[in-house]
Formats: C-alpha cells, sequence, structure tokens
C-alpha cells in the first residue's frame, strides 16, 4: 500500500494573515496533526498545553501542543490544535483532523506519484 498525501491549507485561526500551504502525510496511525518547529513558528501558533506522545518506534516523548489551528482541504475546514514536532519532520494529519474534516483515506485511487486522495466520509458505502 502507498502513502496518502494531501495538499493542506494551514493558517492561524487568531492571526489569519499567517498561512502557509503544506503537503502533508495521511497517518492514519497518528492520532494528532503534527507539525515542525518551523512550520509552528510560520504560522504564529501558541504553546497552550504539553501532551505525551508515542512514536512509531516505541519512543515516548512530553512534547507542546499548539494552537489555534485553520485547517483547510478542498473547501473543508476545520479547527485544531497540533502537536510541535522537530525542525526536520514530515508535517503530519492524524485521524482527528480527517475526522473533524469529515474525511476518510482512499488507498484505492491511486494518483500520478503514488499518493491517493481523501474522500468524504459520507461517500463510505
Amino acid at each position: 500500500m502507498g502513502e496518502i498525501r494531501v495538499r493542506v491549507k494551514l493558517s492561524n485561526l487568531a492571526d489569519p494573515s499567517r498561512r502557509a500551504t503544506a503537503e502533508m502525510l495521511v497517518d492514519t496511525g497518528a492520532t494528532r496533526v503534527s507539525l515542525p518547529s518551523g512550520l509552528v513558528r510560520r504560522l504564529g501558533l501558541k504553546k497552550v498545553a504539553h501532551a505525551h506522545v508515542e512514536y512509531a518506534d516505541g519512543r515516548k516523548a512530553r512534547v507542546p501542543v499548539v494552537a489555534p489551528l485553520k485547517i483547510a482541504i478542498d473547501g473543508r475546514v476545520a479547527v485544531s490544535d497540533a502537536v510541535r514536532a522537530p525542525g526536520r519532520t514530515e508535517p503530519l494529519l492524524g485521524l482527528l483532523a480527517l475526522e473533524a474534516l469529515d474525511l476518510v483515506p482512499d488507498p484505492t485511487t491511486p494518483r500520478p506519484g503514488g499518493s491517493s486522495p481523501s474522500t468524504p466520509a459520507s461517500g463510505r458505502a
């Protein structure tokens, strides 16, 4: 099975002039959105809490939670927080954001480059 990547418009809900577009990996094993620290700075997101996370390799860490994050994909919008990841990590779109956007991963429809789109949850059989 390939990877699912999606182009996401991100912005600071409190300051909409702070925005970016990012290619994010849809990670069905992740609960939350994870953004590298450089993107967090660019968006001007503020630390609002800490969260305990467990990485795919089994490591555990306490990481900052940042907010207020506005996420937009294909006209669908959600407001979320995110965990701040180290600088050179890939941005991840976790299940909570997908659910808030009413999207589900669709690995059956490949796009050029090996990525697959996410489809509206209402389109499920």
